[in-house]
């Protein structure tokens, strides 16, 4: 079938051609920022639950004494 066509219209082949080889390059290139970002994501992912977990670790010790994170505010009297 492309035979045919390159015989009939070879402009419209070979440009259908480098069409092609351009769209598969820039697939390839969307495909590996795409895994560059997924691994990203992951990694910022990972660092933040780590974070977390050793904030959640110093945070439920202040806890268990009673105080609570922020700025405390004096209640005034009526």
């Amino acid at each position: 079938r492309n035979q045919m066509i390159e015989q009939k219209n070879p402009q419209i082949f070979r440009t259908t051609e480098t069409l092609s080889a351009i769209l598969e390059e820039e697939t390839e290139t969307l495909i590996a920022i795409l895994e560059e970002e997924d691994d990203y994501a992951l990694n910022q992912n990972l660092q933040n639950r780590k974070s977390k977990s050793s904030t959640q670790n110093v945070s439920s010790h202040h806890e268990k004494g009673g105080t609570l994170p922020g700025p405390v505010k004096e209640r005034t009297p009526p």
